[in-house]
């Protein structure tokens, strides 16, 4: 069983990502019948330009990896020009050693009700049947 890791930094504050919400897993069928599982990351890549990118985060990161504020700024008086920059404030949560434990206790448990995992050696082999 292998377990991610990810930190996202914002300005000069890292926030790590805790490992349950990195990947998902799913059962995969193979040509002859046979039902192995997979863990499919729920981050997946994108083709973009420039250096502004967005990255929209689920509940289940807000909830357990950071306590967020949001100020959506201030509306901007056409009289006096006044107007408020928006922001975000985030205090990290994650304790890596405690998210790596945890991690590895609620996969463990989780897979003994799943068929055998695939061999991740064996993915890129130009013969499907040695994926078992």
């Amino acid at each position: 069983m292998a377990e991610a890791r990810l930190e996202l930094g914002f300005n000069n504050q890292s926030i790590l990502v805790h490992p349950l919400d990195l990947t998902n897993l799913t059962i995969v069928t193979l040509p002859d019948g046979r039902n192995l599982t997979a863990c499919i990351s729920y981050f997946q890549n994108g083709s973009w330009y420039g250096n502004d990118n967005d990255l929209v985060s689920n509940m289940s990161y807000q909830l357990r990896n950071v306590y967020a504020v949001y100020d959506f700024g201030k509306l901007t008086n056409t009289l006096s020009g006044v107007s408020g920059d928006p922001f975000i404030q985030l205090l990290p949560l994650t304790n890596e050693s405690k998210a790596s434990a945890e991690f590895k206790e609620a996969r463990a448990k989780a897979l003994s009700f799943f068929p055998p995992e695939i061999n991740i050696s064996t993915i890129n082999d130009p013969v499907p049947q040695a994926l078992g």
